[in-house]
C-alpha cells in the first residue's frame, strides 16, 4: 500500500514538473504586448513638397530669341535706333514739294534759307536726333537728286544730272554745318536722275531735292559705343 501510494506520487510530481516546463517556455515564446512598440506607419512621399513653387516653364525660344537680341545689340549699338530713323526718313526730303516745290532747274543754292531753317525745325528734328543719339559708327547721308530731263554725265556744254545732285547734296550739308550739324559725321551723294519720286512726272520740280538716310560706317578710333556730342542747331533765321 505504501509502495503504490509513493508511484502514484512520483508520477503525479513528474507531471507536475513537466507541465510547469511547458508552460515557462511559452511564455518566454510569446512577447509580452506591453513591451511590443507600435510600427509606425511610413508616411507616402509628397511628391509635390519636392517641387519648387512657382517656377514658370522654360521657354526656349525666347531665351534663345533674347540672346540673339542682345548679341545682335552688342555687335552693333543703336540698331533698334537706326532702323526708327531711317523709317521715318523714307518720306523726308528738302524741299518738301509743298511750300517749295524744288530746286530751280540746274541751281542747286537753297530756294529760301527762312524755309529751310523752318524744315530743320519740324522734319529736320530726326536727323538732329540721330547725330546726338546714335553711337559714332554712324554718318547721315545726304542724297542728291533731279529730274530726268537732261543727260546724266556731262555732254558738251551740259553739266550732266551727276553735277547738279551733287552740288545740290553738299549746298544742304554744308546748310546743316552752319546751323551746327557735324560735318565729320555728314557724307553726301549724287543720285542724278536715277530715283524720281513715284507718281509724278520725271520732269517735275519735285524730284530736284535731297533725301537723307542714316549708314553704319566703319568704327573710329575712339570708343564707338559713346555717342557724338549732341548737336547746337543755331537759329539763324533771324
Amino acid at each position: 500500500m505504501n509502495r503504490q501510494f509513493i508511484k502514484t506520487a512520483l508520477v503525479i510530481g513528474i507531471v507536475s514538473t513537466s507541465l510547469a516546463f511547458c508552460s515557462s517556455n511559452d511564455k518566454k515564446a510569446a512577447p509580452d504586448p506591453k513591451d511590443t512598440k507600435p510600427v509606425e506607419d511610413t508616411k507616402p512621399t509628397d511628391s509635390s513638397a519636392a517641387e519648387p513653387k512657382d517656377v514658370k516653364p522654360v521657354d526656349d525660344a525666347k531665351d534663345a530669341k533674347d540672346s540673339t537680341v542682345a548679341k545682335r545689340d552688342l555687335a552693333n549699338p543703336g540698331e533698334e535706333l537706326f532702323a526708327q530713323l531711317n523709317e521715318s526718313l523714307k518720306s523726308a526730303r528738302y524741299p518738301d514739294g509743298k511750300a517749295i516745290e524744288g530746286f530751280a532747274y540746274k541751281k542747286w543754292e537753297i530756294p529760301n534759307k527762312k524755309d529751310f531753317i523752318k524744315w530743320i525745325k519740324d522734319s529736320g528734328a530726326v536727323l538732329k536726333k540721330g547725330l546726338d543719339d546714335l553711337p559714332a559708327i554712324y554718318t547721315l547721308e545726304i542724297a542728291g537728286h533731279t529730274d530726268t530731263v537732261g543727260p546724266e554725265t556731262p555732254e558738251g556744254a551740259k553739266k550732266g544730272n551727276m553735277f547738279y545732285s551733287e552740288q545740290r547734296a553738299k549746298e544742304v550739308k554744308q546748310a546743316l554745318v552752319k546751323l551746327g550739324f557735324p560735318e565729320k559725321r555728314i557724307a553726301t551723294k549724287a543720285m542724278g536722275s536715277s530715283n524720281p519720286i513715284p507718281g509724278i512726272p520725271g520732269e517735275s520740280a519735285q524730284n530736284r531735292r535731297v533725301t537723307f538716310q542714316f549708314l553704319v560706317t566703319e568704327a573710329p578710333a575712339t570708343d564707338s559705343t559713346d555717342s557724338a556730342p549732341k548737336t547746337d542747331v543755331k537759329d539763324e533765321s533771324k
